[in-house]
């Protein structure tokens, strides 16, 4: 595998990157045990290796492990997805100035490619890589090498639970009989894209780990688990299959939707909520330069409960639009239209549907709000979106957000910390003696 003519591709996974994002401001709980919760205070998201070794599950619904977080002195965080977000950002620059081509998998993952000049040099690299990320950004990663993004994973993952590595591990430098040795150590359930309905399935076939899925007859993989099998074999074969982007495609819809803290009867109130929903989505739609040709509203009741409620309705845009007050109105009218009242809400989301990029934006003659105003309406829009990343996410929104002040609809986050890095009323001080 030294002498393969594809590019090494390396995968940068930081480590519990929620707790870890956490623990940067929070230097106290450094080898202690940490949990983040997911929207809403419900259910495990993140753990520290700490947490983990406590037995606390993950996905576990809060209210079972809240006794045992109080007995061993367990951390606790509502999720922070305004740090999260920025660190992440922090973690992906350092990428960018590393290599040549990054794809972001996640928020806590991405892919980078290099030349084929790099393949002697990689693990330097990569060593280079986990330090710069832990002392520029303060997140822990675990470093994965190798000729195909499956086995890229697998390396990280190595990486991650064997310290000796040091968090980096190659698989590009093994010979052929090492490469074997490691793939029969590795359940098939543990490979990327292999779950475990698909790993069952592989077992009545006598296919339990990654080297006798590399083996197997493309034919008889086909018949098994179909031509996604058929892939991941190649993968494991040094194959890639799986392509780097270089850039994002243009997903086909954008959703925002939430559970509330509480229910809600008033239609002011899930009306605060669509209108926040939208704001989000227009934010995102924005940096994705694009626009959508409608937007669709959905409410619902408690499904376990009675009497029982949900509805939703799409409502097309004159024309594509990234405008957040003509989206909001759009959304507005949607929930006028399936609100009935009388019942006690829980959820409610947005969808922006028919989406397209901006560079291929239409003019409509007949459109009385489009023409001239458009160029407007997009200048307004950036500078609204500059002046709240650079001053604060709040200093520029919607009235009937700062008329709304209870916010029943917004989730619960008890337990949240302070957004730290974009915020600065949130910025720590230190007071120092004169």
């Amino acid at each position: 595998m030294k002498h393969v003519a594809v590019k090494p591709i390396v995968l940068c996974d930081c480590n519990n990157f929620f707790v870890s994002c956490e623990r940067i401001y929070r230097p106290d709980l450094q080898k202690k045990p940490v949990i983040v919760l997911s929207s809403n205070d419900g259910c495990v998201v993140s753990r520290s290796n700490e947490a983990k070794a406590l037995g606390i599950p993950m996905g576990v619904p809060f209210f079972q492990v809240e006794k045992a977080c109080r007995h061993y002195g367990i951390a606790v965080f509502s999720s922070n997805f305004e740090l999260y977000q920025d660190i992440s950002s922090r973690v992906i620059a350092v990428m960018k100035d590393n290599a040549p081509t990054v794809e972001v998998y996640s928020i806590d993952e991405a892919f980078l490619t290099f030349d084929l000049s790099s393949y002697a040099h990689i693990e330097e690299k990569m060593a280079q890589i986990h330090k710069q990320v832990y002392q520029w950004v303060g997140i822990p990663v675990s470093i994965g090498a190798a000729s195909s993004k499956t086995l890229t994973k697998l390396a990280a993952e190595y990486g991650k639970k064997h310290e000796e590595t040091g968090g980096c591990y190659s698989l590009l430098s093994l010979a052929s009989e090492e490469m074997t040795n490691f793939l029969e150590r590795v359940p098939v359930g543990n490979i990327w894209g292999i779950g475990k309905q698909l790993a069952m399935r592989l077992g009545k076939h006598r296919i339990r780990t990654a080297r006798e899925l590399r083996d197997v007859r493309d034919e008889r993989i086909m018949k098994i688990i179909g031509m996604p099998g058929v892939k991941t074999a190649w993968e494991l074969r040094g194959i890639p299959c799986i392509k780097i982007k270089e850039a994002e495609t243009l997903q086909k819809t954008l959703q925002v939707s939430r559970s509330f803290g509480r229910e809600i009867k008033d239609v002011d109130g899930i009306a605060a909520a669509i209108t926040h929903f939208v704001s989000s989505a227009g934010i995102r739609l924005r940096q994705e330069k694009a626009l959508a040709g409608a937007i669709s509203v959905y409410i619902t009741t408690n499904p376990f409960l009675t009497p029982y409620y949900s509805n939703s309705v799409s409502i097309p845009a004159p024309y594509p639009t990234n405008y957040t007050p003509q989206l909001i109105k759009l959304a507005l009218l949607g929930l006028d239209r399936i609100y009935k009242p009388g019942y006690y809400y829980t959820k409610a989301g947005v969808t922006l549907e028919d989406l397209s990029s901006r560079s291929y934006m239409q003019r409509y003659l007949f459109a009385k709000d489009e023409g001239d105003d458009a160029d407007k309406k997009q200048t307004l829009m950036d500078v609204v979106d500059a002046i709240n990343e650079n001053v604060g996410e709040k200093i520029i929104s919607p009235a009937i957000l700062h008329f709304n002040e209870g916010k029943e609809w917004a989730p619960r986050s008890n337990l949240k910390s302070p957004a730290y890095t974009t915020r600065w009323e949130d910025v720590p001080y230190v007071e120092t003696a004169d």
